[in-house]
């Protein structure tokens, strides 16, 4: 699987569903995402790990289509900041959760 590096430019305000437990809860916290109104269809979606204090962390993420979608859709949103990221394209990760989750842990 490649790795590439990537720059955003500018933040990007994403909604979010926190997985329960990682790495396992990772799929479910996508299709609790595909739930809201009009699912993960055509939507930039990110999956974004993060340490906070001394937790792993990861969160399914879909960017903001308007400012208050997450309040109007009951979910959590952040902004992720500018700056350089590395990424991985994961072609039908829902039809294979094993590949997905091999990547995380490599």
């Amino acid at each position: 699987m490649e790795v590439k590096e990537y720059t955003i430019d500018e933040d990007i305000t994403v909604l979010y569903v926190q997985a329960e437990n990682f790495p396992q809860g990772i799929p479910d916290s996508f299709t609790k995402l595909n739930q809201m109104p009009g699912g993960l269809k055509d939507r930039h979606v990110y999956g974004i790990t993060a340490c906070i204090g001394d937790q792993l962390i990861y969160r399914a993420c879909v960017k903001e289509n308007f400012e208050g979608e997450g309040e109007q859709y009951g979910l959590s949103s952040y902004a992720v900041p500018k700056g350089k990221y590395l990424y991985t394209v994961l072609e039908n990760w829902p039809d294979n959760p094993d590949a997905y989750l091999s990547c995380l842990m490599s």
